[in-house]
């Protein structure tokens, strides 16, 4: 499975984007324009496959923090909507018919009650959902709202999840168990491969610039330079 596009709604300066990506993807521009922002959404995103997308929000401050700055409509939910559509590896994908689409996750993370959480602004889960399309019709693999979720195993039946989710546990990050739910764990394997790099030094003594590369989860090829003037 491969990540094919990513979908971030009411994040700090992202009123709503959705960005098609590949294997290998790089983001430049000018100071201010937003960069971190789009680069920070896209570790919430996989906060939200590891189950610490609550814990990551409440780091940046609170909900009231994280939201998106503008004016919202009136008695709209203040929440965060997070998402990835996902294709198979080397397969057609049209990013803008949506053919070849195989699963699609979606995560929204809002306010809490005034009794459900240790503080005001902490974030809280609200709806979780798994869409798989490579069917006749789109079949929901995980669907969650509040603590309480279903999930469909390998043979297509529907489970309520044993234990009701903690609202600040995602359900995706919950579920880890391939025999059982083969697509649910292909999904999370997917998000949790992701790597980022936040900026690179290109100076003299830059790692770049040594014979080899190497990092704790993969090698890198030696990698060429016309050396610095």
């Amino acid at each position: 499975m491969q990540v094919r596009r990513v979908e971030i709604e009411a994040y700090r300066s992202i009123r709503k984007l959705s960005l098609p990506v590949e294997r290998l993807n790089v983001f430049v521009g000018e100071n201010g324009v937003g960069k971190t922002n789009l680069y920070r959404a896209l570790e919430l995103i996989q906060a939200a496959a590891l189950g610490t997308l609550a814990r990551e929000l409440a780091a940046e401050g609170g909900m009231q923090n994280a939201l998106w700055s503008g004016a919202r409509k009136e008695k709209a939910p203040a929440r965060i909507g997070l998402g990835v559509q996902l294709a198979a590896g080397g397969a057609h994908y049209d990013y803008r018919t949506g053919a070849g689409l195989v699963q699609q996750y979606q995560v929204e993370a809002g306010m809490s009650v005034p009794t459900g959480a240790a503080f005001p602004l902490e974030p809280q889960i609200k709806e979780e959902r798994l869409t798989f399309f490579a069917s006749k019709r789109p079949e929901v693999l995980l669907d969650r709202k509040g603590p309480h979720a279903t999930a469909r195993d390998e043979a297509g039946v529907r489970h309520d999840l044993e234990t009701q989710l903690l609202a600040t546990e995602t359900a995706l990050g919950s579920v880890s168990e391939p025999g059982r739910f083969p697509d649910l764990y292909a999904v999370r394997s997917a998000i949790l491969d992701w790597r980022f790099y936040h900026g690179f030094r290109t100076d003299r003594s830059s790692p770049l610039r040594s014979p080899c590369l190497a990092t704790t989860t993969r090698s890198w090829a030696p990698l060429r330079e016309t050396p610095a003037r």
